[in-house]
């Protein structure tokens, strides 16, 4: 029988462990592409939609508990990359839809930033 070393192929030392994790680590195909495309997304005027804390998100939650069908408003959404006011009377008010539409706009509950009821 022949030895690894007479059939020419070496034997493979095993990788150390502190090596191992590198090779999991994220690859980058595009380099620069993602800071590249945050800076366009900038120059256009498009941003990231915020998160809100709990206490914005009670708020809101309290002011939609109080609209009625026809009560005036003033909203601010998330819409496509950037934050839309619009002032309106409330159409639809659908819980269980998690919408609101207000002058024929569609909005996911989700995307509300902020909600006032005006007289």
């Amino acid at each position: 029988m022949e030895s690894k070393e007479q059939s020419g192929t070496k034997a493979r030392t095993p990788m150390p462990r502190s090596q191992r994790a590198k090779q999991f680590a994220p690859f980058d195909a595009l380099t620069g592409f993602g800071l590249a495309l945050a800076a366009k997304r900038r120059q256009m005027g498009l941003v990231e939609k915020l998160f809100l804390s709990e206490e914005e998100q009670e708020k809101i939650n309290e002011e939609l508990l109080a609209l009625c069908k026809g009560d005036r408003v003033g909203i601010t959404y998330y819409a496509e990359g950037e934050y839309v006011k619009l002032v309106g009377r409330v159409e639809e008010l659908s819980e269980v839809q998690q919408l609101l539409r207000v002058n024929e706009t569609k909005i996911n509950f989700a995307d509300l930033a902020d909600v006032k009821r005006l007289k």
